[in-house]
C-alpha cells in the first residue's frame, strides 16, 4: 500500500461549519485513498485564510517539513 499525507484547509469559521468543512474533506479524501490503495499516515489541517502564503499556514508548513523526511508517496488534498 502506498503511503500518503492528507491535507485539509478551510478559510474561515463559516466554511468550517457550512460547506465542505474539515471533517467532510477528511471523509472524502479518506474514502478516495482507500479505493485507490493509499494509507494516510498523517493528517494536517488548517483553519486559516487562503490569502496567507503556504509558509504562514501552520499545518501546511508542518506537512512540507514532514514530507522532507521521506517514505511518502503522495500528498492528498480535497
Amino acid at each position: 500500500m502506498k503511503k500518503a499525507l492528507g491535507y485539509a484547509r478551510v478559510s474561515g469559521k463559516t466554511q468550517a461549519s457550512d460547506g465542505t468543512g474539515l471533517e467532510e474533506q477528511v471523509a472524502q479524501v479518506t474514502d478516495w485513498a482507500t479505493r485507490n490503495g493509499y494509507e494516510i499516515v498523517e493528517w494536517f489541517k488548517d483553519t486559516i485564510t487562503g490569502e496567507l502564503p503556504w509558509d504562514k499556514r501552520p499545518a501546511m508548513k508542518a506537512l512540507v517539513e514532514r514530507l522532507a523526511v521521506n517514505g511518502i508517496d503522495a500528498v492528498l488534498v480535497h
